[in-house]
C-alpha cells in the first residue's frame, strides 16, 4: 500500500496544527509543499504532490484498492458517475475525481474500460505513482480511458492531470486516452503530466469525424505518449507543448477543420519508425523548437520526417523553425516534405540527412514558400533543397 508523508509519519494533531492524514495522504494544514515517498515495490520513488483539495472525490471511497492486484475498474467508474451526479445535484460543474498513489488494475472488454461522459476531471499524484494498469487479458480493441460526451452534455473546462496509463502486455488495450467528439464537442480542456505506455495503439487519440467545433482550445503539456498522438479534425488553438512521443508508425498525426488557426507544436521530442510528424490538413500551424527523428527497424519504408500535406480546398500556412530534424537514421529519408502549402516559412533548423535523402522537398502544388536557407544547418550527405514545385521559391538572405 502506498503511503505519503510530510516531514514525519506521526499521527495528526486533532487541533489542526500538525500534519493531517486524508486516506493515505499526509498534508500540512499550513500549506507547506509536500514530498511523498511511494513504496510500490523497489525502487523507492520520490516526487512532489499537490494536496487533495476539498470536495475532490477519492476513488478509494468507492472501493478502489490500488494495490496492483484487485480489480478497481468498477470502483473508479462509480467515482466518476458519483462526480457527475454531484454536479447535477448542486447545479455546479467541474467535479474532480482523485487518484491517490497506487496501481489501479483494470479489467474488461467492450469499447473502453473507463468512460467519462460528464464534466468531470481526473487528477492523480504523478504519472509514475498514480497508474491505471490494464490487465493482459484486455483485448486490443478496448481503449483504456474514453471521454465521450453525449449530445447536449458539456465536458468543456475539464482536465486530466498527473497520472499514468499502462498495461501488463504490449498487446493489451487499444488506445490509452481517447477523446470522442463524434456526437458532441468539447473545448477549454487541459491534459497535463500524463504518461501512457505499453498499449497496442495510440497514446492519445481524438476522434472527430464530422463536427467543426469538436475539439478546440485544447492543451497537451508535459506528457509522454508511447504510440504517439493522432488528432482527427482538430479545431482552433491547439497546443502540444513539451511532450515526448515514441513508438511505431507516425509520431504525431494531425488534421484540422477548415479555417482552423493557431495550432502550435513546440518543445516536443518525437521519435518514431514512420514520419515523426504528419499534418494532412491544416491552416495556420507553428512548428518550433522540437526534436524530430525517424528511426528504422527494417519494417517501415523511408518516409519524410516532417510531412506537411495541405488540402486543395484550404490554405495551409505552416511555420517550421528552430527544430532539430534528424533524417539520417534511415538512409534516403527526406527531412521536410511540403504539398499544397501556401505562404509557408521554413526558418532556422538543424537538418541531418544521409545517402539520397533530401532536406526540403516541395511539390507542384506548393507556392509562396519562404526558406531562410542561410540560417539552416545542414548535416551529413544529401541534397539540401529539392524544388520540384515548378514555381519560384523565395530564399531569405540568399539566392539558390
Amino acid at each position: 500500500m502506498a503511503r505519503i508523508f510530510t516531514g514525519d509519519s506521526s499521527p495528526s494533531n486533532q487541533d489542526g496544527s500538525g500534519p493531517v492524514l486524508v486516506g493515505d495522504l499526509w498534508y500540512d494544514t499550513r500549506g507547506a509543499v509536500l514530498k511523498m515517498a511511494v513504496s510500490l515495490g523497489p525502487p523507492l520513488t520520490w516526487a512532489t504532490t499537490a494536496r487533495r483539495q476539498p470536495g475532490w472525490i477519492d476513488v478509494r471511497d468507492y472501493g478502489a484498492v490500488g494495490d496492483g492486484a484487485a480489480n478497481d475498474t468498477t470502483a473508479i467508474q462509480a467515482a466518476i458517475t458519483a462526480a457527475g451526479l454531484r454536479n447535477a445535484a448542486l447545479g455546479i460543474p467541474g467535479a474532480t475525481v482523485y487518484l491517490p498513489p497506487g496501481i489501479y488494475r483494470l479489467e474488461g472488454t467492450g469499447s473502453e474500460l473507463i468512460l467519462v461522459q460528464q464534466q468531470v476531471s481526473i487528477v492523480g499524484d504523478g504519472p509514475v505513482v498514480s497508474v491505471l494498469l490494464a490487465r493482459a487479458t484486455v483485448p486490443a480493441t478496448t481503449d483504456v480511458l474514453r471521454l465521450a460526451p453525449p449530445l447536449g452534455a458539456n465536458l468543456s473546462g475539464t482536465q486530466l492531470r498527473n497520472f499514468g496509463i499502462s498495461s501488463e502486455s504490449p498487446a493489451a488495450g487499444r488506445d490509452g486516452i481517447v477523446v470522442d467528439a463524434t456526437v458532441q464537442g468539447l473545448s477549454k480542456v487541459l491534459y497535463e503530466r500524463l504518461m501512457v505506455s505499453v498499449v497496442s495503439g495510440r497514446g492519445f487519440r481524438l476522434v472527430n469525424p464530422t463536427l467543426n467545433d469538436g475539439w478546440y482550445l485544447a492543451t497537451l503539456r508535459d506528457c509522454r505518449f508511447a504510440g504517439g498522438i493522432a488528432l482527427q479534425r482538430a479545431g482552433d488553438s491547439i497546443l502540444i507543448d513539451h511532450c515526448n512521443c515514441t513508438g511505431r508508425g507516425i509520431g504525431v498525426e494531425a488534421s484540422f477543420v477548415s479555417g482552423a488557426s493557431a495550432a502550435v507544436l513546440t518543445r516536443n521530442n518525437i521519435s518514431s519508425h514512420g514520419p515523426a510528424l504528419r499534418i494532412t490538413r491544416g491552416a495556420l500551424v507553428s512548428i518550433t523548437e522540437n526534436t524530430f527523428e525517424t528511426v528504422s527497424d527494417g519494417n517501415y519504408p523511408a518516409e519524410p520526417v516532417v510531412d506537411l500535406l495541405g488540402d486543395p480546398e484550404m490554405a495551409f500556412c505552416p511555420m517550421v523553425a528552430r527544430n532539430s530534424i534528424n533524417a539520417a537514421g534511415v538512409p534516403g529519408t527526406d527531412a521536410i516534405h511540403l504539398d499544397y502549402v501556401l505562404n509557408g516559412y521554413i526558418g532556422p533548423n538543424v537538418i541531418a540527412m544521409q545517402g539520397a535523402g533530401r532536406g526540403i522537398v516541395t511539390t507542384p502544388h506548393t507556392a509562396k514558400l519562404t526558406i531562410d536557407r542561410e540560417a539552416i544547418s545542414w548535416l551529413g550527405t544529401g541534397i539540401p533543397i529539392a524544388d520540384v514545385s515548378g514555381r519560384a521559391m523565395t530564399y531569405a538572405r540568399a539566392n539558390v
